[in-house]
């Protein structure tokens, strides 16, 4: 299951550990959907980038946890991350070093 946001509140963070249904929903994302997502993207920025910056960035880190989840079919854990997603970017809409 996710982490509570309480323990990520921070817009930036040195490392996030994984826990390992959270590994393996990264590992889909990157086997499966970032693929799609590098169709017309020759650096594949989406499979090769995304993955080492949603362990430093909470809000990416839960967008990433939402999308595999839900292409799997997991209602529960996607609806959570995507709550968590959403209330992280609601906390630093006015936060200038998001922009």
């Amino acid at each position: 299951m996710l982490s509570t946001m309480s323990e990520r509140s921070e817009l930036h963070q040195d490392s996030i550990a994984l826990s390992y249904s959270e590994a393996r929903l990264v590992r889909h994302y990157i086997q499966h959907l970032g693929r799609w997502l590098d169709y017309t993207d020759v650096a594949r920025q989406f499979t090769l980038e995304v993955p080492k910056r949603l362990l430093q960035c909470p809000i990416l880190h839960y967008a990433v946890q939402s999308f595999a989840a839900h292409h799997r079919k997991d209602k529960e854990t996607a609806e959570a991350a995507h709550g968590s997603c959403v209330s992280l970017l609601v906390e630093h809409i006015d936060d200038e070093s998001a922009h």
